[in-house]
């Protein structure tokens, strides 16, 4: 379209040029007589130019609606394109809750069972066997495992809140785009 804008562009300035020479006579009008038919040259002329500016508005006209068309589609593709991310977007935040489900649920249950892992311990170590060294061997290997597992538990506390201001500054973010 650039091209045929370009051509159209080209065109006019040839008719100009025409009709500089055309008119050229007419600028002499004072200095000699000028006669009918060379009057007569110049208005065929003119006529001519006259046809060639109408079929330079009809081109324009064209281009204009082709220009306008094309607008139309890209600005449909950029729209079904924000909306295709938009809808991604949001199935992504919605697995991430998922995720954060997921490891909500998994923190309960490894939280009570360090509970009950903590208690047994305890259990074990005031019970008739605290005298026997091998057991308190095991039982103090036991409260390093529980040790362990509540490290873990509290970095995987701190992994979901990541995951929770993640999802926060998404949805965020979504809101702003729509």
């Amino acid at each position: 379209m650039r091209d045929e804008g370009e051509g159209v562009q080209k065109d006019i300035g040839k008719s100009k040029d025409k009709l500089m020479d055309i008119i050229s006579p007419l600028n002499e009008l004072a200095e000699r007589e000028v006669k009918t038919p060379e009057i007569e040259k110049v208005l065929k002329g003119l006529g001519a130019i006259n046809k060639d500016l109408g079929d330079f508005k009809d081109d324009i006209k064209d281009l204009e609606k082709k220009v306008k068309n094309l607008q139309d589609d890209v600005d449909d593709l950029l729209e079904g394109d924000k909306e295709r991310k938009i809808d991604e977007a949001q199935r992504k935040l919605a697995e991430l809750d998922a995720k954060i489900g997921d490891l909500n649920l998994d923190r309960a249950d490894a939280a009570k069972h360090l509970k009950e892992y903590q208690d047994l311990i305890e259990d074990a170590k005031e019970e008739p066997g605290k005298s026997d060294p091998v057991l308190l061997q095991k039982l103090k290997k036991l409260e390093g495992e529980a040790k362990q597992i509540g490290k873990e538990l509290r970095d995987n506390d701190e992994k979901a809140a990541d995951l929770k201001k993640k999802r926060n500054d998404g949805k965020k973010l979504l809101e702003d785009i729509k």
